[in-house]
This record gives structure tokens, sequence and C-alpha cells, in this order.
């Protein structure tokens, strides 16, 4: 049987409300401070999870595996040329790739070079 109540010592309380209506997007750090996660499952997961909404968005990712080696957190799509690209906490361009074919250094320098990776834009989700 499935047990929905934490035990006492893992309880978490808040003093506010917090209203959701102008909230875009929720999200947390996996440092382990509230919860032990299962990380694999949980990647796992989130991957099949993205895969069926870009199924359902009509890209053509039918084909693609989970492979957990190629997991880094914090990645962005450009929706514009199909890169997915990891960025400092700047905003600039540490790392780019085609699918699973990383860019080379000059490819990835002349498609982002001086530029800031800006998440309000429709261009990256």
């Amino acid at each position: 049987m499935l047990t929905l109540k934490a035990p006492p010592e893992r309880e978490l309380f808040v003093n506010r409300t917090l209203n959701l209506r102008g909230i875009r997007a929720i999200g947390y750090d996996m440092d382990y401070t509230l919860v032990h996660y299962r990380v694999d499952a949980w990647e796992a997961l989130a991957y099949q999870h993205t895969k069926q909404k870009l199924l359902a968005l009509g890209w053509p990712v039918e084909k693609l595996e989970y492979r957990p080696d190629l997991v880094i957190r914090g990645l962005v799509f450009d929706v514009e040329l199909g890169n997915i690209v990891k960025t400092n906490r700047f905003g600039y361009v540490k790392r780019a790739l085609h699918g699973t074919r990383p860019l080379d250094y000059d490819e990835q320098r002349q498609t982002y070079s001086r530029e800031i990776v800006d998440l309000d834009r429709k261009s990256v989700v």
C-alpha cells in the first residue's frame, strides 16, 4: 500500500500563500535538500515526456532514444536552427549540438558568436 503522508521529520510547512496565476514556469534544482531523488529514473521520465511533447508538435523525434551520456542539465532548444545549446550563467553559448552532432568550434562561433541566449525569446524553449 502506498502511503501519501510523509513522516513528521520530512514534512514541509510554509507561512504564506502563493498565487500561481502569474507563474509561467516552476523549476527546482536537484540538490537533495528537500527530497532524495532517483536521478536516472527521473531523467529518463523527463526525456520521455519531452519526446512526447515534441512528437505532438510534429517534430521528427520518433527514432530518438534516451542516452544518459548526453544528459546535461540546463539545456536550451534553439527552435529556429534546431540546435541544443548549453549556456554559461551570463547566457553565452558554451556548447552546441545539432541533434547528437556537436557543432565544431568554427560553426558554433559563426552561429552564436557574442549572442546572448534570452529565455524570453520565442525562438528558445
